[in-house]
C-alpha cells in the first residue's frame, strides 16, 4: 500500500503541476523533467522510500497523503509535543522546498522564537520570517544563539548535527535517512541495517540517557531511528 491518497492526489494534481511550472526558473531542465512523473501518476502507489524527497515536499504542501502518512506533519507533531518549537530553532538539510520549516514557522512565531535554515541547495527562498543560510552545516557552525537543532533526513550533515547538539548543549530532534555514510565517518555501519543505527548506538554508549532513541514512523513504513536530546 502506498502513502498517497488517490482522491486527494487527483483533486490537487493540476494545482501541483501549475505550482511546479510556475516556478520552473528554480529548476534545471532535469529537475523539471522529473516532475513529469506527476502527470503520469508514477508515484501514486509507491511506498515511502520509493518517493524522492523533492516530490515528498510538494506532495506534503498540497496535502495529498493518507491520514497519518505525511512525515513532515508527523515530525512537526513530535516537535510540538517535546516543546521544541519554543525559542530559536535551526533546521538543517531542509531540501529544495523547505516544507518542514513552512509547517513549523507559525508555531515558532507564536511562541516568540526564530527559525533558521541551513541548506546549500535550497530552491524556494521566498519565506518571510525564516533566515535562510545557503551553506553546509558543520561542527564549526556557530549555533550560540540556537536553542533547538532539527533535522529530518539531513543525510551527510547528520553526524555534525548530533555532535553539535551534545557539545553545545542544545535540544535535538533528528530523523535520520537510510544512507550509509561510513566512508565519510569514523562510525561504521557494521552489522546494523542502517548507518543511523550505528550512529545512535555510538552516542547512546557515549552519553547514556541523554541520547533518547525513538521509532515514530513505523505506520509509514519507515523503521529508521529518531534521536532526541533535551538540553541540560
Amino acid at each position: 500500500m502506498g502513502v498517497i491518497d488517490y482522491e486527494k492526489y487527483y483533486l490537487k494534481k493540476e494545482e501541483m503541476l501549475k505550482f511546479i511550472y510556475s516556478n520552473q526558473d528554480k529548476y534545471d531542465d532535469r529537475g523539471i523533467d522529473k516532475f513529469r512523473d506527476i502527470i503520469s501518476d508514477y508515484y501514486i502507489d509507491k511506498k515511502f522510500w520509493n518517493i524522492p524527497v523533492s516530490y515528498f515536499q510538494i506532495f506534503s504542501k498540497f496535502g495529498v497523503f493518507k491520514e497519518g502518512q505525511d512525515i513532515y506533519l508527523e515530525f512537526f507533531k513530535l516537535l510540538n509535543e517535546l516543546n521544541f518549537l519554543e525559542g530559536n530553532v535551526c533546521e538543517i538539510g531542509a531540501g529544495g522546498y523547505p516544507r518542514l520549516a513552512e509547517i513549523m514557522l507559525p508555531k515558532i512565531k507564536l511562541n516568540g522564537g526564530t527559525l533558521t535554515i541551513y541548506e546549500p541547495e535550497i530552491l524556494y527562498t521566498d519565506f518571510k520570517g525564516i533566515k535562510i543560510v545557503k551553506e553546509k552545516f558543520t561542527e564549526d557552525t556557530n549555533i550560540e544563539s540556537i536553542d533547538t537543532l532539527v533535522g529530518l533526513m539531513p543525510c551527510i550533515a547528520s553526524e555534525s548535527i548530533v555532535e553539535q547538539a551534545f557539545f553545545e548543549n542544545k535540544n535535538l530532534l533528528i530523523g535520520f535517512c537510510e544512507c550509509d555514510h561510513s566512508s565519510r565517518s569514523g562510525i561504521k555501519k557494521g552489522n546494523n541495517k542502517y548507518w543511523a543505527e550505528a550512529l545512535c548506538n555510538y552516542y547512546k554508549k557515549r552519553y547514556g540517557n541523554e541520547a533518547e532513541i525513538l521509532s515514530l514512523f513505523d505506520n509509514i513504513g519507515v523503521d529508521i531511528p529518531i534521536m532526541v536530546r533535551h538540553k541540560r
